[in-house]
């Protein structure tokens, strides 16, 4: 595993009568059994609440697609309700 810079997502709380940014870790990985798989986990821990997501392809298309995949969960944003 890589780690890389952590990565901020929005968030909307409570149907909007709030904003906020959300720090999520990130790494990047291959697997060392099947070093053609590849991909990048975000991951979020407050308290009891924990959000991870993974984004990872197979066959060595991480290298052609990673980025776009990237760019598609790092345009996600969280809504919060209390």
């Amino acid at each position: 595993m890589t780690p890389e810079e952590p990565v901020m997502f929005d968030a909307i709380i409570n149907d909007g009568a709030m904003t906020a940014k959300l720090s999520f870790a990130r790494v990047g990985f291959t697997a060392a059994q099947l070093p053609e798989l590849a991909g990048t986990t975000y991951a979020l821990r407050s308290g009891d609440y924990a959000l991870i997501v993974t984004a990872a392809c197979g066959a060595g298309e991480y290298a052609a697609r990673g980025e776009e995949m990237r760019s598609f969960v790092e345009s996600a944003r969280a809504d919060v309700s209390y």
